[in-house]
This record gives structure tokens, sequence and C-alpha cells, in this order.
């Protein structure tokens, strides 16, 4: 895969990256209580933020397959 490649299927994704990142912030801080702040907190963050980004780029690449979903990312 080319970089170009990646970059059209990132920015073709980025609707539902918006619409899906409330969701894992929520999970990560309310349900599992992990504290970004403690330890390293500027590492920490980064790290979650990409995070965040990353797991929900995968979850809208893969609804962007389902032929009923599609329309809405």
């Amino acid at each position: 895969m080319q970089q170009n490649e990646f970059v059209r299927m990132f920015a073709e994704c980025t609707w539902g990256i918006y619409l899906l990142h409330p969701f894992f912030i929520n999970i990560i801080l309310k349900v599992l209580k992990i504290d970004l702040l403690s330890v390293a907190p500027y590492i920490n963050l980064v790290v979650f933020e990409l995070g965040i980004i990353f797991v929900s780029f995968v979850f809208t690449y893969i609804l962007k397959k389902m032929p009923l979903i599609k329309w809405l990312f």
C-alpha cells in the first residue's frame, strides 16, 4: 500500500473517527478507570490520543465495509 492510498483511506474515515472517538474515550476513562495523569502525563496523553484515533479508524474502516451501515460513515 502506498502512502497516498493510506492517506486517502484515512481521509475517507474522518467523519466516522469524529463520531466514534467520544465512545472510546468514555470506555477508557469511565469504565476502565484509567488515570492518565498519574505517571508521565505528557507521554500518556500522546499515547492515549494516538490510540483513540487508531481504534476509531479501525472501527470506522470495518463499519464502512458493512452494506447496511456503510451509508452512515
